[in-house]
Formats: structure tokens, C-alpha cells, sequence
């Protein structure tokens, strides 16, 4: 077991929670992430500079290590950024931001990494997904099978050594379009499920500790297109459609978020989509919905 003296593996992950408060320390056991944690909202990776497309963009990752003994390990951590996502997904090498090396003591140490830079292009989308992993040649990720090779596929709600940080962040003054990705990387069919709603109280706080701004109850429309059965749901404040997704299915879905009113200064309102596949939680990612700038 993890933090027992005989144990003297690496037990690595990347810290999922505090914050919000109220579920004890993150030994990185506690996998699939708690339903009350915006796994997607990860304080684990720490983003330093603004995200502008054709700039560089700097972030660092604090990783954490739970094994027992007294030795101390040398963790491996890796940076990638992706197009906004609501599920899993296989790291695409051409979107690869940094490698860094931490040393970690044992029983719950962390450490965070030096900053991993890279520019990210033009062409990429006003809003991205950053995905953090951690590693040792004593502790790895496990692989799955597809089309006869051994692949990684970044979980962060069930991998500890797995984490997302994703949050698209908008204007309440308009109806806004926000195109991302619903994720089968599997090699076998599944059924899909989106929700969309509003997040609670609780992981508010983590989306205030993000926004340093004031989380408010609000409506909005939203609207999803791009659907393989061609339907066009919509809902006040949220709505929940399933279809099925390929082998290997990146499917590009648009969600029109559309405030129900304007919001004072200083304020945001927060929802989340997510996703699961085969009844299972895949992945999601936070809506931040800011007072319009003055």
C-alpha cells in the first residue's frame, strides 16, 4: 500500500485537490477523481503567462509522491496542449509544450517543476486544454491496446499520474460559439453522454481561486450542433444528449452559450460539460462566464 514503510516504489501523481476544501489531502489513491472535484480544473498545473495563439506559453506542474521507505525518486513530468476536449485522449507529439525533472521525497512530498515554455501556433483555437503527466521507470502509466500497439491515454479523472486543466472563459455579453472535441480513442464503438450544467457551490470556489472574482447563480441557453444524428439540443442552464462515437472518434461539436441577463462587475457565473462513455466518467471541461469589461 501506498506510504508503507515496505513500500519503497514511487507512488507519483499530480495533485488534484485542495482546493475546493473539505476532502482531506490528495494521496493521489483516490481515483476516479470525487464528483465534487473539477478534475478538469486541476491546481496542479499552474499556468504563468496569458494564452494568446502564436505566443508563448508558459506553465508548471506540481507533482506529488505517496511512496513508503525513505528514499527520495526522481519524477519525470511532461507538458502537452490540446484542442478544447470533453473526453480522453492520446497526446498528439506536435502539441508538445516541455519535459522536466523533479526530485521527491517520500510519504506526501511535493515539489513543483521549473516553467515549461513553448509558443503555441496561430492556428490553434482561442481556447486550449493542457494535459500534465507524471512518471518513473518504477511507477508508469498504464498502456491499452489499439490496432496492436501499446498507447497512453491521458485520464485524468481515473490515472493518477494524469492531469487536465481546462477552462474557456467567455463574455456574458453575447451568445458565444465554443467548438471542441467529444473523444473515443478506444478501438471499439461507445455510446457518448454530454452534460452540461451548472456547477455547485463547492467547485465554484476552485473556479474563483482561477477567475479572483465572485461566483453568482445565472441562466444561460445553451445549444449543441454537430451531432452524428444531426439533432440540435438545446436547454435552459444545461441539457444532457447521447449518441455513439466511433473507433478512435474525435467528433467537433459547437456549444452556443447564450447568458439569460448581463452580469455586474467583478462576477462570473460557472458550468461544466462532461463527458461519459459507456456510463463511465471520460473527461470535461469548466465555462466560465465573465461580466462583460466595462
Amino acid at each position: 500500500m501506498p506510504n508503507n514503510d515496505f513500500n519503497d516504489r514511487p507512488v507519483l501523481f499530480v495533485p488534484c485537490y485542495p482546493p475546493p476544501s473539505g476532502f482531506g489531502d490528495d494521496t493521489g489513491i483516490d481515483r476516479p477523481v470525487p464528483g465534487g472535484i473539477p478534475y478538469y480544473l486541476c491546481p496542479g498545473i499552474q499556468v504563468d503567462t496569458p494564452y494568446r495563439p502564436g505566443a508563448p506559453l508558459s506553465a508548471r506542474v506540481t507533482v506529488a509522491n505517496w511512496q513508503g521507505g525513505n528514499s527520495a525518486s526522481i519524477a519525470m513530468v511532461a507538458l502537452w496542449w490540446s484542442p478544447p476536449l470533453s473526453g480522453t485522449t492520446v497526446p498528439d507529439p506536435s502539441r508538445f509544450i516541455g519535459f522536466a525533472t523533479v526530485p521527491l521525497p517520500s510519504h506526501g512530498a511535493r515539489n513543483t517543476t521549473a516553467p515549461m515554455t513553448a509558443t503555441i501556433p496561430a492556428s490553434a483555437p482561442s481556447h486550449i486544454c493542457l494535459l500534465a503527466k507524471v512518471w518513473h521507470a518504477l511507477d508508469m502509466p498504464p498502456t491499452t491496446q489499439i490496432a496492436g500497439k501499446a498507447v497512453e491515454i491521458a485520464d485524468p479523472v481515473r490515472d493518477r499520474h494524469w492531469a487536465q486543466h481546462n477552462l474557456v472563459a467567455v463574455a456574458a455579453s453575447a451568445m458565444q460559439l465554443l467548438p471542441f472535441l467529444a473523444t473515443n480513442p478506444l478501438a471499439e464503438e461507445t455510446v457518448c453522454e454530454l452534460l452540461i450544467q451548472p456547477v455547485d457551490f463547492r467547485k465554484s470556489m476552485a473556479f474563483a481561486d482561477r477567475e479572483h472574482t465572485e461566483p453568482v447563480q445565472t441562466n444561460a441557453l445553451f445549444r449543441l450542433e454537430g451531432l452524428p444524428d444531426g439533432a440540435r439540443p438545446a436547454g435552459e442552464n444545461g441539457l444532457r444528449h447521447r449518441f455513439y462515437l466511433r473507433p478512435g472518434e474525435a467528433r467537433e461539436l459547437v456549444l452556443s452559450v447564450e447568458p439569460g441577463h448581463e452580469l455586474q462587475p467583478g462576477a462570473f457565473s460557472a458550468f461544466e460539460v462532461l463527458q461519459f462513455n459507456g456510463g463511465e466518467p471520460a473527461g470535461g471541461f469548466g465555462i466560465a462566464i465573465r461580466a462583460s469589461p466595462a
